[in-house]
């Protein structure tokens, strides 16, 4: 080691001391919580602990998204929470809803949020309105700034007062309803219980106390477990969450599916026709031509379905006419026995088959009616 490490050690060592001697004078180790919000799936499931609860003391339930991403709803006699404030809901919602409620189902639900501006002021909400509840804009408490009000409530079934805070925001009517329980303050009724149907309903003016962030406050969880038994026994509990819309491309196949099939097809077509080809096409081919006798034996055949047996004995006994005509001159002037007499000594026949076979009327027997024609055409030819 040479002499200037030396002394810079020497130098060093003090220097190290004095700073390590001020840090443990001066500073002091603590330990600080810091708050990071709710982590996996409590980050996007707001009543996760509502389900954990309510599993934990025995009842099956689920967490549902959104009531508008499922096809159908939970199976009667189950109890469905609706934790959302049914913005994006339409009648035909409010519609499978009741039906179900109407059913056996028991549907628990917290009335819509809205700009109040006077207290006392009726707030529109289609569903509770079906039900026969009127919701009301709650007189307002000028003491509480923050809208939350902690209330003893008293029900049948508990042992003892539950303490529970509710946003008072609210109260209802029952305007064409009997309900079996309800629950009131100075600010109005904040809860009603009444059937529906073969089911019941379970009216609140709000549902914030089962979130994550409360539902370990006061005795909120004891309260969702007696709102869960106001029916008497829970089969399974669904609780609704989000209003979360289905993806675009699910939403469009669901409910214009027959417009989506005819558009491909017209697409697929407007390709078939728009795309170039390879090489022209095959020549059609030539049309087959028919034999005149075919078209004579097809107009014959005609003329029999339509009852004109005279029209066409009458052309064959003109073309014999005309044949004998040519053949002997003197024709014309022979009178009719004197011709049916030629004719028969001619082709050896008796004068009476020549006399039928000229002046009989035609016969509806289509074989008699051909050998007839038969014969004249073999007379034609012969002279």
């Amino acid at each position: 080691m040479t002499r200037g490490v030396v002394i810079t050690v020497l130098i060093a060592l003090p220097v190290i001391g004095a700073v390590g001697w001020w840090i443990t004078t001066n500073l002091e180790r603590k330990e600080i919580d810091i708050k990071v919000g709710y982590q996996g799936e409590a980050k996007t499931n707001p009543v996760l602990a509502a389900r954990r609860f309510t599993k934990g003391m025995g009842i099956p339930a689920k967490t549902l998204p959104s009531l508008l991403q499922e096809q159908r709803l939970p199976p009667v006699g189950d109890t469905l929470v609706i934790a959302t404030q049914r913005a994006a809901w339409v009648p035909q919602h409010h519609d499978l809803l009741l039906d179900w409620v109407t059913q056996g189902g028991h549907l628990i639900l917290a009335a819509r949020q809205a700009d109040i501006s006077v207290a006392g002021a009726e707030i529109r909400d289609d569903l509770l309105s079906r039900l026969g509840i009127s919701v009301y804009a709650a007189e307002k408490d000028e003491s509480n700034t923050e809208g939350f009000a902690l209330l003893d409530i008293d029900l049948p079934q508990a042992k003892d007062f539950l303490a529970i805070e509710l946003d008072r925001f609210f109260s209802f009517r029952p305007k064409d309803i009997n309900p079996d329980i309800v629950l009131e303050d100075e600010q109005g009724i904040y809860l009603i219980h009444a059937r529906h149907g073969k089911g019941h309903v379970s009216v609140l003016c709000e549902l914030g106390f089962i979130s994550n962030g409360r539902i370990g406050k006061y005795d909120h969880a004891e309260f969702l477990w007696h709102l869960l038994h106001l029916t008497g026994v829970v089969n399974k509990v669904w609780l609704v969450h989000t209003e979360q819309m289905p993806p675009l491309r699910k939403w469009l196949w669901q409910h214009g599916r027959p417009l989506i099939i005819s558009l491909m097809l017209l697409l697929g077509a407007w390709f078939g026709v728009s795309i170039p080809r390879f090489g022209p096409l095959l020549p059609l081919p030539a049309p087959r031509r028919r034999r005149l006798l075919e078209h004579i034996e097809a107009s014959g055949r005609f003329l029999w379905a339509q009852g004109q047996q005279r029209h066409l004995l009458d052309s064959v006994e003109s073309a014999l006419e005309r044949r004998l005509l040519a053949h002997h001159p003197g024709w014309t002037a022979l009178d009719s026995q004197r011709r049916e007499q030629l004719l028969a000594e001619f082709n050896q026949l008796a004068v009476q088959d020549i006399h039928a076979l000229l002046h009989a009327a035609p016969s509806d027997d289509a074989q008699a009616f051909t050998r007839r024609i038969q014969l004249l055409e073999s007379i034609r030819k012969k002279l």
